[in-house]
């Protein structure tokens, strides 16, 4: 039984040799190494993110390297291919990948791209907060740069000098991707007592989809005050 098994795996060895030097005989070469893989998706800032690089032809398996330039800060490339992390600045980062493959020498293959890390949610005044006699008004704007489209909340709030918060305005919505924008006025029809506030405007996008949330805060350089009449 022994020798048998002994028989088995040695004809096993052979056979996987045989395909082997198949594989990487002038008669069985394979087609071309190449990266598949067009452009990188977008990533957010300070938001997870994940991409799989894709080679073709060659010989597997692939191992993946950074050959010229850098990837952002945050972000890492693992030899399998994947893009991991969570990028620390906005901007454009331009960097060469290098593929090789399992031949012997191996081949290679270079390519040149380019990752955006933009800031996924951005809010700022359409109308910078005002005094109206006993209100406080204004207009926020939201826009979306992320892929999704999102479930959008922002709150506007005053904060008095001892701490105590009125909502101003209120809004759930749909905001769409790539660049899609929100306005929500505030403070119309909120009367506010005589004192100083400072004014707050949060967002929060949510896309259940991809697990994914964004948020964005705002808030004004100098106190509103609602000084009595004399």
């Amino acid at each position: 039984m022994n020798r048998f098994v002994t028989l088995y795996l040695a004809v096993l060895l052979l056979l996987s040799a045989t395909s082997a030097l198949a594989q990487q005989s002038p008669g069985n070469e394979p087609e071309p190494l190449s990266i598949a893989t067009a452009r990188l998706g977008r990533a957010a800032l300070r938001s997870p993110y994940e991409f799989k690089l894709k080679a073709v032809g060659g010989l597997p398996p692939y191992s993946w390297q950074v050959s010229e330039g850098s990837l952002p800060p945050g972000l890492a490339l693992f030899p399998d291919g994947s893009v991991e992390g969570t990028p620390s600045e906005v901007g454009e980062f331009r960097f060469t990948l290098r593929v090789t493959d399992g031949m012997r020498p191996p081949h290679e293959f270079q390519k040149e791209f380019v990752l955006r890390v933009i800031t996924a949610l951005t809010i700022d005044w359409s109308h910078a907060p005002a005094v109206n006699g006993q209100h406080i008004e204004g207009t926020v704007k939201v826009t979306n740069e992320t892929d999704h489209d999102a479930d959008l909340t922002v709150v506007i709030v005053a904060v008095n000098d001892i701490g105590r918060a009125t909502a101003l305005g209120y809004q759930k919505v749909k905001i769409p991707a790539n660049g899609g924008e929100i306005e929500v006025p505030f403070g119309q029809e909120v009367t506010l007592g005589y004192g100083s506030y400072n004014v707050d405007a949060d967002a929060v996008a949510e896309v259940p989809d991809i697990y994914a949330i964004y948020r964005a805060r705002l808030a004004p350089r100098e106190k509103m005050v609602i000084a009595q009449a004399p």
